[in-house]
């Protein structure tokens, strides 16, 4: 199963395939360089049944309608993702655990910053997913993301 793959399968009851343009938007999004963004989008074309870019087209969507679209279907998997982070006073005083057992997610941020791969984390937590890894990755962002550290000024006077 590709990352493609992976990452729509989140959508509730979808018996329609999305718009090509749709597709394309959302690829492109992964895409570091030209050439990783046109086999990107054909991966996604692929696996949504239309025909591959050609690879002279430089065909973009809007600015602005490409940012809306991107940032909705982002903010829905992450709001999806997020539901396995949960918090009960019960466990660890009530931080931020993972779908309601006790691993925290701090704990899980921890190893990652230590270096460990997804890998080690999920072999040390047999019924972890790497759903759940990515949440906790969520997690953090949304909570830096609301951080705003204001300059201390200290006027000294002689």
């Amino acid at each position: 199963m590709s990352n493609l793959e992976r990452d729509t399968s989140h959508v509730p009851g979808r018996t329609r395939r999305p718009r090509v343009e749709t597709v394309d938007l959302v690829a492109t999004a992964f895409a570091d360089t030209p050439e990783e963004r046109i086999r990107l989008v054909n991966e996604a074309r692929a696996i949504c049944g239309y025909a591959p870019l050609e690879s002279g087209s430089a065909r973009q969507p809007e600015a602005v309608a490409e940012n809306r679209i991107l940032y909705s279907v982002i903010e829905s998997h992450e709001d999806l993702l997020l539901r396995r982070i949960t918090v009960n006073p019960g466990i660890f005083g009530g931080k931020p655990i993972i779908r309601g057992r006790r691993l925290a997610v701090e704990h899980v941020l921890g190893m990652l910053a230590a270096g460990d791969s997804e890998e080690i984390v999920l072999n040390g937590y047999p019924w972890l997913e790497r759903e759940d890894i990515q949440a906790c990755l969520s997690y953090a962002r949304r909570m830096v993301a609301r951080e705003r550290i204001e300059p201390l000024l200290i006027e000294t006077g002689a």
